[in-house]
């Protein structure tokens, strides 16, 4: 039998013991789904659960991300007859990673109905590329079989695509591939293999529910495998059968994740057992067992009342035992044989610490919002248990206070406030014992003051907690001016459900507040700024043309349109060189075209080279479009690219309206830590030539060059071999008629600042 049937054998007869252990009836629901905050809300969706599980197919809704009709949506766990909240964003089979996906004829129909199984039946045409799918639900399983077969129904080779299954999860902690380190790929640099991976699922978590995706043919993967591809070749009349295996679970337990990896891949359990308890020596409520393998996370499993059982493949591994309230034990290294049983006890957990601490200016003494991260010190591997990321409090009342529950030892904590742009962050050294409460203070040292110069600064591109979000609307505005930032945005995709909790918040710390949309069509992303709060668009930007969605943002009143990271695989103008946006490519001169193009922190040193020679083109043709500004942040408790934001001169006292009015006069530029402040000229505006180039800096970071680049040459460089924070820069240069914007480079050669264009008159 091929490895493929196996797999298939294999998984029968694991639905059919599962079945044999709890049954309940599987029964299908059409119309809007009644799993808790999910998004399939027509009337024709159809909503399939069976006592352990629910989940919901999108017929007619659309999919998110442009995405088509015929994906799981929605998807939760059934805890005693209840299902719990959406748990899930988007589980689907995806052709050739993100990139454009509007397949003609798409079909969803129950070919299988009983009382034990429901069979749905997905048919694509993607191209002359045929995706015909199946997902399976059975009565009393946790896991949805995943089938779909990929036929090369045209007459030409099909190669040099990554294609297969991907989930993408609602809230929790995300566990990339476990063994591979989280390696991140990205469609424009090619996906990255899933090297020293211990198995080939990835999970999403958190304390009370766990989902996971397993991908026996994986070769590939992206976004630390929340896609699970293999790189195709098809030829004419070629197919390719993908099976997965989507669980859903009603505890954080990792355990049954590793029990399907082993029946999947055939593999004998061992079986290792034992107590754990205090250093007092009284038995543990709710212990969770860590796995390692070869230094690496593996797994975990809970127990009960001080005793574990796990069953993992034969190894060896190393353990320690950690709960909520507690810190992690000695770890204990295991042998683990197939088909035997072996004890490891723990007897030396210990209660957590309790640390306070309160943030203020140190000139001012005034509190200060914050985010505190360790960055010495343990923190817990299983997220729920804690995190090495925190916020001071929400409430004003409570404005610079936190308060942590951390295990007992040794740390040194950075706090962060306008870090890396206004201040140095400032460092906090601790030792905590265990059971004890630690007081601290931490003053921030902020050494410029932008705003004072009529300079503001804001993030175009920031999510909440929709879809691939991970941030409460309550917490966005508090992580915004934690970062230093003066006026907040949030952009989720297709979505404007968080933005007036935004605006609510971002005024009671004295903010500004622009509600945004990220168009979100399969083919590119756009973010719309300046709209109403809760305007929506009335086209459904997965079926729209460029032209439409462009016409559709003006109507419903939106003041700013910009290009996000447009050379991603599913960027603006990576799509246009593909020949892959409906309707064509909109040539920026026509009235209603895009005003603002993205520097996207997490390609920064990737796309910035050619976004900047595009913008070098627009800019040759005296055409008025401009940089813009975007971290795309999702999590602000996991996030780790770098920091990005657009300075804006708009003097005197805040007003959005005159703020709007300034980026879209280019009167900005983008910075990645250091401030300029233009003598005599203004970003955006005309000016003449008069010999020299004035400028002041104030920078955090070292900026060790300075080049001026005059109708797209360099004109002028000014160098600081040793750094330079504060000063003049002086640039002695005849400029010629057009155009020229600045440069600046810091440390390691990595540029760190982009202004955009003065117009030049003789």
């Amino acid at each position: 039998m091929s490895k493929k049937g196996l797999i298939a054998a294999i998984a029968l007869s694991f639905f059919v013991s599962l079945a044999t252990l709890a049954s309940a009836e599987v029964k299908v629901d059409f119309g809007p789904t009644p799993i808790p905050s999910g998004a399939a809300t027509s009337d024709k969706d159809l909503t399939i659960q069976n006592g352990k599980l629910a989940i919901s197919i999108n017929v007619e809704t659309p999919g998110p991300w442009g995405m088509p009709q015929g994906g799981i949506m929605d998807g939760a766990p059934v805890r005693d007859g209840k299902i719990d909240p959406d748990r899930l964003a988007w589980v689907d089979f995806l052709p050739d990673n993100w990139s454009e996906f509007m397949p003609k004829g798409t079909t969803v129909e129950i070919v299988s109905q009983t009382s034990q199984e429901v069979v749905v039946k997905t048919g694509r045409d993607w191209n002359g590329l045929l995706i015909e799918g199946y997902i399976t639900v059975r009565d009393g399983d946790d896991v949805v079989l995943l089938k779909t077969t990929f036929t090369n129904a045209t007459d030409k080779e099909v190669s040099g695509i990554t294609s297969g299954f991907c989930m993408w999860p609602l809230g929790g902690y995300f566990l990339p591939m476990v063994g591979t380190g989280g390696g991140t790929g990205d469609g424009a640099t090619g996906m990255v293999p899933p090297t020293g991976a211990f198995a080939d699922w990835v999970a999403n978590y958190d304390e009370t529910w766990l989902t996971a995706l397993h991908a026996p043919y994986v070769d590939v993967i992206n976004y630390e495998g929340k896609d699970l591809h293999k790189r195709m070749t098809l030829k004419p009349g070629e197919s390719f059968e993908f099976q997965g295996f989507l669980q859903i679970l009603d505890s954080g337990d990792l355990a049954p994740v590793v029990a399907l990896e082993m029946t999947l891949d055939g593999t004998a359990p061992a079986t290792v057992e034992g107590l754990v308890k205090t250093a007092a020596g009284e038995a543990l409520d709710k212990p969770v067992v860590v796995v390692k393998k070869d230094s690496k996370l593996y797994f975990w499993a809970t127990g009960e009342k001080g005793r574990y059982t796990i069953q993992l493949p034969g190894g060896d591994y190393e353990l320690y035992a950690v709960a909520s309230g507690f810190g992690p034990s000695s770890s204990v290294k295991v042998k683990a044989v197939a088909g035997e049983k072996v004890a490891a006890d723990f007897s030396d957990v210990s209660p957590s610490s309790v640390l306070k601490v309160q943030v203020t200016d140190q000139a001012t003494k005034a509190p200060m919002d914050a985010q505190l991260a360790i960055v010495e010190g343990y923190s817990p591997e299983v997220m729920y248990l804690g995190r090495k990321i925190f916020f001071t409090d929400l409430d004003l009342a409570k404005r610079g206070q936190a308060e942590i529950e951390l295990a007992q030892g040794d740390y040194v904590l950075e706090a962060r406030s306008g870090a890396g742009f206004l201040s140095e962050p400032s460092s906090l050294a601790v030792s905590l014992a265990s059971g004890a409460t630690t007081e601290r203070a931490v003053g921030i040292v902020r050494r410029f003051s932008p705003a004072d110069k009529g300079w503001l600064t804001v993030d175009l591109h920031q999510h909440s907690n929709i879809l691939d979000g991970n941030t409460s609307p309550e917490l966005v505005s508090l992580w915004h001016s934690s970062r230093g930032l003066d006026v907040s945005v949030v952009s989720d995709h297709d979505s404007v459900a968080s933005q007036g909790v935004v605006a609510e918040q971002s005024g009671l710390r004295g903010m500004g507040f622009i509600p945004g949309i990220e168009i979100s069509p399969s083919w590119a992303h756009f973010n719309i700024l300046g709209q109403p709060i809760g305007a929506e668009l009335t086209v459904n930007p997965g079926v729209a043309t460029m032209e439409e969605i462009l016409a559709d943002s003006k109507k419903i009143g939106a003041k700013i349109f910009q290009v996000n990271h447009p050379f991603e695989t599913y960027g603006y103008w990576n799509s246009r060189d593909a020949g892959k946006i409906p309707g064509g490519y909109v040539d920026v001169s026509k009235a209603n075209g895009f005003d603002l193009v993205e520097l996207n922190s997490y390609y920064i040193y990737e796309h910035t080279e050619r976004i900047l020679k595009e913008m070098y083109e627009f800019w040759d043709q005296g055409r008025r479009i401009y940089l813009g500004a975007g971290s795309d942040f999702h999590d602000p408790l996991a996030d780790a690219w770098p920091e990005i934001r657009l300075a804006v001169h708009s003097p005197g006292e805040l007003d959005i309206d005159a703020f709007i009015k300034a980026i879209l006069d280019g009167n900005t530029y983008v910075t990645m830590g250091p401030f300029v402040y233009p003598d005599g000229f203004e970003f955006g505006a005309v000016a003449k030539a008069t010999g020299e180039v004035r400028l002041k800096l104030e920078s955090v970071k070292r900026v060790r060059k300075a080049t001026l680049i005059s109708n797209g040459q360099a004109a002028s460089v000014l160098e600081w071999p040793e750094g330079m924070h504060e000063g003049d820069m002086v640039f002695p240069v005849d400029l010629e008629p057009g155009w020229f914007h600045l440069i600046l480079t810091g440390d390691d050669e990595l540029d760190l600042l982009w202004t955009n264009p003065v117009w030049v008159e003789k």
